[in-house]
């Protein structure tokens, strides 16, 4: 309950700062697409639950209850390089917009 507990205040307290990243970025790429942009943060969540659920059964009904850790982590390892990746390109499109 604790580590349930503690996703949920994680996932909580960012949900303001995603949206807002969300919102600017459809402000400077797409700017009639702010309503779209302020609805992906739900959505995206909505569908990591529905996809975290189906991967996590998919697994104990294949493979064994223990092999859940270790597939778990393989996403939580993919999450953090697409985290990364996003991250590089969003600075590398700032530091574009700087310069010109």
């Amino acid at each position: 309950m604790i580590s349930i507990s503690f996703i949920a205040l994680v996932l909580y307290a960012m949900n303001s700062t995603i949206q807002l990243y969300f919102i600017d970025l459809a402000n400077q790429h797409f700017p009639t697409a702010r309503d779209l942009a302020s609805s992906l943060t739900p959505v995206s969540v909505n569908v990591g639950i529905a996809v975290g659920s189906a991967l996590g059964g998919w697994v104990t009904t294949n493979i064994r209850l223990i092999d859940v850790s270790w597939s778990g982590g393989i996403v939580a390892v993919a999450a953090s390089l697409l985290a990364v990746v996003s991250y590089r390109l969003d600075r590398k499109a700032m530091r574009d917009r700087k310069f010109s």
